[in-house]
C-alpha cells in the first residue's frame, strides 16, 4: 500500500509493514470523572514512540520515515 495521508512514507524498517502502527500522540481532551467527552486532534512529530503492529519493532518515528527516491510513489 503506498500511504497519501497520515501514514504517507512511513514504513516499519524491520518488516516493511506500512499499514498501521502505535504512535504515542498529543490532544487536548476534555475529561469528567466518567471518562473522556471529547478531544482535539492528535499531533506527532520525528521525535514521537512508534511501535509496529506487525512485528513489535519501535523506535523514534523517523526512524520509520522512508525517504523515496525522486519520481518513486511515497
Amino acid at each position: 500500500m503506498t500511504n497519501t495521508h497520515c501514514l504517507e512514507n512511513i514504513q516499519c524498517p524491520h518488516c516493511g509493514n506500512d499499514d498501521q502502527f502505535r504512535i504515542r500522540a498529543t490532544t487536548l481532551a476534555l475529561v469528567t470523572d466518567d471518562g473522556v467527552i471529547d478531544h482535539a486532534d492528535m499531533e506527532w512529530d520525528d521525535d514521537s514512540y512508534v511501535e509496529c503492529t506487525h512485528c513489535i519493532t519501535s523506535g523514534k518515528l523517523r526512524d520509520f520515515t522512508r525517504n523515496p527516491e525522486p519520481g518513486e510513489p511515497g
